[in-house]
């Protein structure tokens, strides 16, 4: 192996760790806050966030590799059907109760009892990385991206 690629890999597991700790530290601090002032939104709203971009952190190297290929820019279209729907739609529900559309209550998961915070976690960090691993080269065509 080239000793480039060790070094991207040790750049990229420090950028990923920082990121963690960060969120970590930084999620604690909103919880603190949100149970002072008796209002959990906005904590749950930053740690949607915080998930969503620790998602992004862990496909960054995918989008770096994909920019430098020479080819067209293109939407994958099955990655973002098959991962990226299914977890946009178990967070559906908390999306539309934070917006003050829906009330969390509706939610199946939320009425069967069980514990959904592993899984909004889940779905968050994997829409993270959908978007960011969701965009290819057409290596046939050069120029622009297309839909």
């Amino acid at each position: 192996m080239r000793k480039s690629s060790w070094l991207w890999y040790l750049l990229y597991f420090v950028v990923a760790a920082l990121f963690a700790y960060m969120a970590v530290s930084i999620g604690a601090d909103l919880k603190k806050a949100a149970q002072n002032e008796f209002d959990m939104g906005m904590y749950a709203v930053a740690v949607l966030a915080f998930n969503v971009i620790f998602g992004m952190v862990l496909g960054i190297g995918s989008l770096v590799g994909t920019l430098r290929e020479s080819g067209r820019l293109k939407l994958d279209w099955p990655k973002l059907l098959l991962l990226g729907l299914p977890a946009f739609l178990v967070l559906l529900n908390k999306i539309l109760f934070f917006a003050g559309i829906a009330p969390l209550y509706a939610d199946a998961f939320f009425e069967s009892g069980t514990d959904t915070s592993l899984l909004y976690a889940y779905a968050e960090v994997l829409i993270g990385y959908v978007l960011a691993t969701g965009i290819i080269r057409d290596k046939s065509t050069r120029g622009r991206m297309y839909y």
